[in-house]
């Protein structure tokens, strides 16, 4: 939990965000300098105390995550909800273990190729929190199913990512790497489930990451997986289009299999 000791005792200020124009308010306190530097500022007139005096205005639409922003700044963490469903037990029709099962492509070093190489990373990213964040499956309680649509958790966490390598929250772009490195180590990857990937490889890659020069990390984070599961990528008929529409995930797609192959 953050500690907030004085945060409650400074200015109030607000954000503009979206284009539907919603209004938050946050204690300044929790800004760091730099961070919405980039913000156009609107002074409001208003010097009341349980008003803000400065308005900033974000206009991208973004209005769906700040929640999320605006809960790490209070606790230092946040939480996405996958889902309160149970999910159903295996059946001798099921195949969503064996779909996935030899699929793996076995090269010199890959972050999933074992729990120890993902507690690693894991561990890297996080090295300067203290708690570290929790897990995005509920704290390990949420029982993952591949019949269910994943990509809006999944999107979740990498647009929250984006926004904070933009915004200049190294603490909470670190957190959204660790819970989306758990979350695709724990996805249940099956043919059904292929395109709640492609559709987080095409924001990665080339719909979101405003800031190509500083998103190696979670690049390097999605190629990993595409190469581990190649075999069921490219059986399935959205990777060769994932390919032509996104020249960049293919150039560094090859650049990275030349890179461990040679």
């Amino acid at each position: 939990m953050r500690q907030l000791n004085g945060v409650f005792e400074s200015k109030i200020i607000a954000f503009e965000v979206g284009p539907s124009r919603k209004i938050v308010k946050l204690h300044s306190g929790l800004l760091k300098p730099g961070q919405f530097s980039q913000c156009s500022v609107r002074n409001t007139g208003i010097n009341e105390d349980d008003a803000a005096a400065e308005l900033y205005m974000i206009d991208e639409p973004v209005e769906d995550i700040f929640a999320y922003v605006f809960e790490y700044l209070y606790t230092g963490d946040y939480t996405v909800l996958l889902t309160d469903d149970i999910a159903p037990q295996c059946t001798e029709n099921d195949d969503s273990q064996s779909t996935t099962q030899g699929l793996n492509v076995e090269l010199e070093w890959n972050i999933f190729e074992s729990s120890e190489s993902v507690q690693k990373w894991s561990d890297y990213l996080v090295r300067r929190l203290d708690p570290q964040p929790s897990l995005p499956s509920n704290g390990g309680k949420h029982q993952y199913y591949h019949g269910w649509d994943y990509s809006r958790p999944l999107l979740t966490h990498a647009r929250l990512n984006d926004f904070a390598e933009r915004y200049e929250f190294c603490e909470l772009r670190d957190i959204c790497l660790f819970k989306l490195l758990h979350m695709l180590n724990e996805f249940p990857l099956h043919e059904t489930r292929v395109r709640d990937i492609t559709q987080l490889i095409q924001f990665v890659f080339r719909d979101g990451c405003r800031k190509p020069e500083n998103a190696d990390n979670i690049q390097t984070l999605m190629l990993h997986f595409t190469m581990w599961h190649m075999k069921l990528f490219a059986h399935n008929e959205e990777f060769p289009r994932l390919l032509r529409d996104v020249p960049l995930f293919c150039y560094r797609l090859l650049q990275h299999m030349c890179s461990v192959i040679w």
